[in-house]
């Protein structure tokens, strides 16, 4: 193997900690590669290989058989080919179906035959109805054949692409994600020289893409929450929310690189026990995805939602004979910027506003009850950190027709800022001035999603076709306080705590063209 300039560049180098892939030859050396260079680690010197195309598009992959022989190979980022070298000898490469909009991750692997012939599989996506694994051969004097291995409109293979050998077979095993199963394909040494590529109809991804759809959701939204103070409940809130039959309606349509998602939920009033009207839930939902901006599948996330609701409190304290009780109304506003990742996974920033009319209480310095009251104007700022994993991001890029059950997750961990009324504060206390502490909390969410999908897209018609999904949503917010280690000698600090779940089950029907 060699270097753009001839020969090998001796460096100094630490370790392999940024290293695609790493792996040790048959004479002992750690073998590291970069996006931009082979490296060798030594006990006596240190050198690095220039690579032939820089940098290296998501994976790059140095394995080795049993007798020592040692192949790499890569994707190039400029030109999307595929590199490879045993080594000894320099550089091939190949033509891919890859572009920007493909997937990069543990999408190859190698496996050198021997000194001159190395096998190598790819996972080429194209679009949702030209995607699968195809398989290089390579010679001494380059590449020898190339062919289709498994591509299909009505499953997905490839996803943790491995080649390995025995004796004169080639074996390329990979997850069929749509069985959720790996499975594994045998090539003899007669077959690899036979290689031939599949004619695909679908040889470019689309430009544009539209869904349309209608859902109902049956939501109850509980909410717990006491005050309390010396070992001793002070303060208890009980509320009665909307849980009114939720309609959704929702659009989305890409164009390019960048599609838009909206979605509009509303529901009725509703009359509680005591002729109280809870207000209806409205909401709006806005999601615009930019792709091409990080290469690959990943995907920049822009979320904007805003919701109102109400419902029906019923507050007592130590001071009330009789609990009180009226109706409210309650606000949501967030802001969320997300990297989706290939697979369906995601994570990101989450930030949001909650009005969120609650019990309140306060304590003095010595830990004594200093008063509590229920602030209508009490609201939550929220910064969180969260992952999860969306099935509806994996079904539209990886699937046309299937059928399954799934499981969607999301956890978030972030700081509350708790944003106490004066109004409240003078209520719960009897006095305007004091300085009020223990105004951030952990912030805790986690939202499970446990359904079944159906869905069915025509290759005869581009696309055209319908999804189903049905199942239960559960999500929840929770809210810890612990006391800061001082206190002014005249302030406050401020005892808080409430638990928000949500749940029920859903159905949602898609148009897809």
């Amino acid at each position: 193997m060699y270097s753009t300039s001839g020969k090998p560049v001796s460096f100094k180098g630490p370790n392999c900690s940024k290293a695609l892939d790493r792996h040790v030859s048959y004479k002992g050396e750690l073998m590291c590669l970069y996006r931009d260079n082979l490296s060798f680690y030594s006990g006596r010197s240190n050198w690095k290989v220039d690579l032939p195309a820089t940098p290296i598009m998501g994976t790059g992959v140095i394995n080795n058989n049993l007798a020592g022989s040692t192949s790499v190979a890569f994707i190039g980022a400029d030109d999307y080919k595929l590199y490879t070298s045993n080594t000894y000898d320099k550089w091939h490469e190949a033509e891919t179906t890859l572009h920007r909009r493909s997937d990069f991750s543990g999408i190859l692997d190698t496996h050198p035959i021997n000194r001159n012939y190395t096998a190598v599989g790819v996972y080429e996506y194209v679009n949702v109805f030209n995607k699968g694994v195809d398989v290089y051969y390579f010679g001494p004097d380059g590449l020898i054949s190339n062919g289709t291995l498994a591509n299909s409109p009505e499953f997905n293979y490839g996803f943790e692409t491995n080649v390995f050998g025995q004796g004169n077979d080639v074996f390329i095993t990979a997850q069929n994600s749509s069985e959720r199963e790996l499975q594994t394909y045998k090539l003899s040494r007669r077959e690899l020289t036979g290689l031939e590529k599949e004619d695909n109809p679908y040889s470019r991804y689309a430009l544009v893409d539209l869904m349309f759809g209608y859902g109902i959701a049956q939501t109850s939204w509980e909410v717990n929450q006491k005050i309390s103070i010396d070992s001793k409940t002070r303060a208890r809130a009980s509320f009665d929310m909307n849980d009114s039959l939720l309609h959704n309606y929702y659009a989305q349509g890409r164009v390019g690189n960048t599609q838009a998602t909206v979605h509009y939920l509303t529901s009725e009033a509703k009359n509680s026990d005591s002729d109280l009207v809870s207000k209806g839930t409205e909401a709006l939902n806005a999601v615009v995805d930019f792709n091409g901006m990080f290469g690959g599948a990943t995907t920049l996330r822009l979320e904007l939602e805003k919701m109102a609701s109400g419902g029906v409190v019923t507050y007592s304290d130590d001071m009330t004979e009789i609990p009180v009780q009226e109706a409210f109304e309650t606000e949501y506003n967030s802001l969320a910027l997300y990297l989706m990742l290939e697979q369906g996974l995601y994570f990101g920033l989450h930030s949001s506003n909650y009005l969120a009319p609650s019990a309140v209480g306060f304590e003095t310095k010595s830990g004594s009850y200093a008063g509590s009251a229920f602030d209508r104007d009490f609201d939550i700022d929220r910064y969180l950190l969260v992952v999860g994993y969306d099935e509806a991001s994996y079904g539209s890029r990886y699937e046309t027709s299937y059928n399954r059950f799934y499981i969607n997750g999301e956890v978030g961990v972030g700081l509350n800022k708790l944003n106490v009324s004066r109004g409240a504060f003078e209520e719960a206390v009897g006095r305007e001035e004091g300085k009020i502490q223990g105004k951030y909390a952990l912030a805790l969410t986690s939202t499970l999603e446990l359904g079944y999908t159906l869905q069915h897209r025509s290759t005869t018609l581009r696309g055209l076709g319908y999804s189903l999904q049905a199942g239960y949503r559960a999500r929840g917010d929770w809210t810890f306080q612990s006391k800061p280690s001082s206190s002014d000698k005249d302030g406050y600090y401020l005892v808080y705590d409430r638990a928000d779940l949500w749940h029920g089950p859903f159905i949602q029907f898609n148009a897809i063209f």
